[in-house]
Parts: C-alpha cells; sequence; structure tokens
C-alpha cells in the first residue's frame, strides 16, 4: 500500500524502524528475552522473557523485579487492600499475578502467536508504572484505612471508636482528629495518622490546649506509616515524641500501635 502522507511527515517505513531498531530476542534456556525500545521505570528499554510450556505453548513473563521496583516508591503492594490494586489492574489487562513468585505471566499462547502477544504484555509493562504516580495518595488512604480498621476491631465491644470526630471534648469542640477513642468514664484519646507535618502539628497544639486545662479532658497519640517514616520532620516528630506516645504502624505488628493506646484509654 502507498503512502499519501505529505512530505514533512515519516514515511511508513521510517516509521517501522522507528519501532523495530530497538527490538531485540536474545536465547536463554527457557526461551526468549525480548527487548522493546519503551521506557521502563527510567529505563530506555523494557525486557520480558517468553517461556516454552511443556504442552508447546509459550507464555510472557517480567523480570520478577517489577513489584520491589514499585515497592522502592514507597508502596507496598504484596498484602492486604494494597494487592488489590495490582488484580484489578491485572484482570483489566488479561494478565495473570503469580503472587508467589511476584511475576506478571501472560495466558499462554501459539508460537505462531508471539508478536501480537508481545504488544499486548508490553503494552501491560508499560501501564503498571502508572501505579507509580499514585502511590503517594495510596499509600495514605491504605494506610488510614488500615490502621482504622485495626483500631475498630481491636476495641470492638470494649470502647467507643468514632472516625473523623470533630469533638475531642466539651472544651474543645472544634479539634478533629482521625480517630478518637474512649471507653466508659475516662478521657477520651485523640489519635491522629501522622500522614503529614501539619497532622502532627495538630497532634501537638492539642495536646498543648489538653495541658493547659486543669482537669485531663483527653490524650493524644501520634501514629505514623512504618512504609513513610519522614512524612513528619524530625523537628516535629522529637518534640511529640517527648510529650505523647508516637507509634508507627505495621499491618504486620498492630500491637505496636494498639499496646499504647490500650494503656492510654483504659488508664492502665
Amino acid at each position: 500500500m502507498k503512502s499519501h502522507a505529505p512530505d514533512s511527515f515519516a514515511s511508513i517505513p521510517d516509521l517501522c524502524a522507528a519501532f523495530c531498531e530497538g527490538v531485540s530476542a536474545v536465547p536463554t534456556p527457557c526461551g526468549l528475552a525480548i527487548t522493546v525500545p519503551f521506557s521502563y521505570f527510567g529505563e530506555n528499554t523494557l525486557t520480558v522473557y517468553a517461556i516454552k510450556n511443556t504442552d508447546g505453548t509459550m507464555r510472557l513473563e517480567d523480570s520478577g523485579e517489577t513489584i520491589s521496583t514499585l515497592e522502592s516508591t514507597g508502596l507496598d503492594l504484596t498484602k492486604g487492600s494494597r494487592k488489590e490494586i495490582i488484580r484489578n489492574f491485572c484482570l483489566e489487562s488479561n494478565v495473570l499475578f503469580d503472587e508467589d513468585n511476584f511475576l506478571f505471566k501472560s495466558v499462554n499462547f501459539l508460537p505462531n502467536q508471539l508478536s501480537e502477544n508481545i504488544i499486548l504484555f508490553s503494552e501491560f509493562m508499560i501501564g503498571i508504572q502508572r501505579v507509580s504516580f499514585l502511590t503517594r495518595r495510596n499509600v495514605e488512604d491504605i494506610f488510614r484505612e488500615e490502621v482504622i480498621n485495626a483500631v475498630i476491631s481491636h476495641f470492638h465491644g470494649e470502647a467507643d471508636v468514632v472516625v473523623d470526630a470533630k469533638k475531642i471534648s466539651e472544651i474543645f469542640p472544634d479539634t478533629r482528629a482521625d480517630i478518637v477513642v474512649q471507653s466508659k468514664e475516662l478521657p477520651p484519646l485523640a489519635v491522629f495518622l501522622g500522614t503529614s507535618e501539619t497532622k502532627a502539628l495538630e497532634a501537638l497544639f492539642l495536646w498543648s490546649e489538653l495541658k493547659g486545662e486543669p482537669k485531663n479532658q483527653g490524650n493524644v497519640m501520634l501514629v505514623l506509616n512504618q512504609m513513610r517514616p519522614h512524612a513528619v520532620t524530625t523537628k516535629t516528630l522529637q518534640r511529640a515524641s517527648q510529650r505523647f506516645p508516637v507509634s508507627y504502624f505495621n499491618d504486620n505488628a498492630p500491637a505496636d500501635v494498639l499496646d499504647p493506646m490500650n494503656k492510654l484509654v483504659f488508664a492502665q
């Protein structure tokens, strides 16, 4: 087919050359290592692997480093609600996620279908970088969700838990905390999630107001995300640590946060 594009445009052969020039395939013991000229996490090329199955079909896999690369940006995608981000992305792209080996795999296909499948799988691998662009917001939202769920579950039937409470006490009705926990006839605990410097400063401000009251109107606690401990400056963190409990939440060890909460809520 003859091209009728204006002379100012690249010809079809030139366009084909631009796409094909950076493509290479190197034999491996299991199949092929295929490199395509598309930017991938700061690299100039993307490499995927064509694996020969014992039944004569083939599949495509990533290098196994994609998950660790995403986690290096601050987002843990290997467990809990975080894993759902990856699962949904795979479902939309008809790609399988091997959760045991942290591998992305294509569905099986015949060898003569390699070309069309390498395009689709490369498109998925390029697109998955978008997850890292949303890292900060996702980390904050997931961290908040995990802490709230852990607190509600832990204190169920033992204390009242209110999320996004405006009222910490009768004296300070306009101070908003992320979580307020209160047992019967004991001062409430205002929990601030340290997703930013501002949140930590709000916790310090409330603590200073509560300290100035003749009666103990409440306690304050700051919870930081162990995945992003530097969301709060060192200076502010030092000030907070000298005044009230500061804990780091890890969904593998929630007791690091819940145990000090118990002491404040139940006046132990």
